[in-house]
């Protein structure tokens, strides 16, 4: 049987590892895949081309941010603060974005977080500066902003020739700033990362030549990498990613 697994594909790197042993010895053709939607949004698949291509040079520096209300469903249980059960603000909301950069810039060397916690030691915000050999790259996330502000999803990419922002409360929710030239906004594909994401899966399944997007693999260095931002923002230090 073919699994499809929402993110986050475990609560940690090693029960990853006995995810992907077990796809593997199950019947010819099974597949599995963990659900990054982040890699089939319009938005990102956008940002890979662009950084793949360099047509506006490397990249410089890269910001992403991911800050959201209290989960409305958890309905006044503390199901979403429990690291145990979750994962927790870390791995289960600014994975999308730690995801991303490892999509983007490949595996980080190392990590160093900072993080605020709650009364009872719940992590309630991250922020994470990873090292990927050049670029700034960094990315924060926060699931206690305010039901007024509800959610918020953007990155900020500065690359040698150009400026690249997502942001949905701006006039331009995407919006390119070139170095030459007036500034526009890329036509993009309709339609969410949630629907792109099944229908790969499925082309998959069918045996169609389909890009190679997200691997389980892939996917458990994603969590890797989350299980040691969590422990340089608990400790106060660099975490080098092994």
């Amino acid at each position: 049987m073919s699994v499809l697994c929402e993110k986050p594909m475990a609560l940690n790197a090693a029960e990853c590892g006995k995810m992907i042993a077990a796809s593997k010895k199950a019947r010819k053709g099974a597949k599995l895949m963990v659900a990054h939607c982040l890699r089939f949004w319009p938005s990102y698949v956008y940002l890979k081309k662009l950084v793949e291509s360099e047509k506006y040079g490397k990249v410089v520096a890269a910001s992403f941010r991911r800050f959201s209300a209290p989960p409305g469903w958890q309905k006044g249980t503390d199901w979403f603060a429990d690291e145990d059960k979750s994962g927790g603000v870390a791995l289960d909301l600014h994975v999308h974005d730690t995801d991303m950069v490892n999509y983007l810039f490949g595996m980080p060397k190392a990590v160093t977080s900072s993080a605020a916690f709650g009364k009872h030691g719940e992590m309630q915000y991250i922020s994470t500066l990873y090292d990927v050999g050049g670029a700034a790259v960094t990315a924060e996330g926060s699931w206690v902003m305010t039901s007024t502000l509800g959610f918020e999803a953007s990155y900020f990419v500065t690359f040698e020739k150009a400026v690249v922002i997502l942001d949905g409360r701006r006039e331009r929710p995407l919006c390119v700033y070139p170095s030459k030239g007036a500034a526009f906004e890329p036509k993009l594909p309709t339609g969410e990362g949630y629907e792109y994401e099944i229908e790969w899966f499925l082309d998959v399944l069918n045996g169609k030549k389909v890009e190679k997007v997200i691997t389980p693999e892939q996917s458990r260095d994603s969590v890797k990498i989350v299980d040691a931002e969590r422990r340089s923002a608990k400790s106060g230090r660099k975490v080098v990613i092994r």
